[in-house]
């Protein structure tokens, strides 16, 4: 049986991304799980979750299921509006020299949440590098030029934005990213 999908373009969201050094170039990294963001590759999304056995209680088994799952909260996690994707920057701007805010085009088996979409597929389609001036605390030592350089490797607009003590959200509307919610 086939089933027709739910969206017949991709629908797009907001994202939060790390900016990882592999042999001196720069990439999108997830910030929950290991795995960079290849340029020029839809990232496919698996489910990570492990299911307890009670005949091997030390072992985990995998999920089974094809990401995403409307019962899991595996897949591609994307915001409705940047203003929800902001608390995290506190986790993990902190300690990094440079995060990427941008949109992200999401499609494949889609599930729209509360605060967002979770996604079979997705690829970036604008980025902000932020920088956060801390390079002095970090291994990352890429000056904020060769990072946007690297990133334009994804072939999509990237904006270097440097950030100060500023109120954030204050801070995003007056560079012109308006918080909005996405229609699909």
């Amino acid at each position: 049986m086939t089933v027709a999908p739910d969206y017949l373009e991709p629908v797009e969201g907001w994202r939060l991304w790390k900016v990882v050094e592999q042999d001196r170039r720069s990439f999108l990294g997830s910030l929950f799980y290991g795995g960079t963001w290849n340029y020029l590759v839809p990232l496919s999304a698996a489910c990570e979750h492990r299911r307890f056995s009670l005949r091997t209680p030390w072992r985990r088994r995998p999920s089974g299921h094809p990401a995403p799952e409307e019962g899991c909260t595996c897949g591609i996690h994307a915001a409705f509006d940047p203003s929800d994707v902001l608390p995290y920057l506190d986790r993990f701007a902190g300690h990094r020299p440079y995060c990427a805010l941008g949109r992200v085009a999401l499609w494949g088996d889609v599930v729209e949440c509360q605060r967002g979409f979770r996604a079979q597929y997705a690829y970036p389609t604008r980025l902000y590098v932020l920088d956060f001036g801390q390079r002095s605390r970090s291994r990352f030592d890429l000056p904020p030029e060769t990072v946007v350089q690297d990133l334009d490797s994804y072939e999509v607009p990237v904006e270097a934005l440097a950030v100060g003590d500023d109120d954030l959200p204050e801070w995003l509307t007056g560079n012109g990213i308006r918080p909005d919610t996405v229609v699909p």
